[in-house]
């Protein structure tokens, strides 16, 4: 495999031929993936709520959420059509307001909270990453 090809496997799903519908229904879909991780998250038994069940599941949800952001975002500033950047645009806004909301779950925090409590001896870039 040539080392273009196995630098654009890893886009097989990124097009350029995005229509405003798509932007809105991918934007859709990776915040309910989102809401859905969280939501199992936070209904954890006490005996499941670990490091790896809760933060490291929590870090693959958020870099895969990255990885769209980056290609709206990547829209939103060189696409030449209008309607296309006004789509990206508006799922800018919904992803930063998603966000909010998230942050602002006392449920979640407490569950991080619960790690925080069960794993006193993390390595450092774990502490960091729950910090």
């Amino acid at each position: 495999m040539s080392t273009s090809e196995e630098f654009y496997k890893h886009f097989h799903d990124f097009t350029w031929d995005f229509t405003p519908d798509q932007i809105a229904q991918r934007t859709r879909k990776i915040i309910d993936q989102t809401k859905n991780m969280i939501d199992s998250i936070v209904s954890l038994p006490e005996e499941k709520i670990s490091f790896n069940s809760v933060v490291e599941e929590m870090a693959l949800d958020e870099a895969l959420q990255e990885r769209e952001k980056n290609m709206i975002g990547l829209i939103l500033s060189v696409s030449p059509e209008q309607s296309l950047r006004d789509a990206a645009n508006s799922a800018n806004k919904i992803f930063s307001d998603f966000c909010i909301e998230m942050e602002m779950r006392i449920d979640l925090y407490d569950i991080l909270n619960k790690v925080r409590e069960k794993e006193k001896n993390l390595p450092d870039e774990q502490e960091r990453y729950l910090d």
